[in-house]
């Protein structure tokens, strides 16, 4: 994902219901990565997650399905530098 001031990588994996995700996102910055499983997914295609540490807003994500293989993505970074940037993202079969 094109974000500024660093790009961000972000794969994301749905289990065969279709219910909830996989979400891993690497920042240009660090070459660890952010794992997080068991997003919910609602019945309308929307889901988002916040990414706390005790008080402190590490990222969030807020997304929704387009179609069965594509989904809107929007991510905020404070740990990335303040990045910003959304992306559609295709999944592969």
């Amino acid at each position: 994902m094109k974000a500024s001031p660093f790009t961000m990588h972000i794969d994301m994996t749905v289990n065969r219901a279709g219910t909830k995700l996989r979400i891993s996102l690497i920042f240009a910055a660090r070459s660890r990565a952010h794992d997080v499983f068991g997003v919910l997914v609602d019945r309308t295609g929307h889901f988002k997650y916040t990414k706390m540490t005790g008080t402190q807003l590490v990222w969030k994500m807020a997304g929704r399905f387009v179609s069965a293989a594509k989904a809107f993505v929007s991510l905020n970074s404070i740990v990335c530098g303040r990045s910003k940037g959304s992306t559609t993202i295709t999944f592969k079969p």
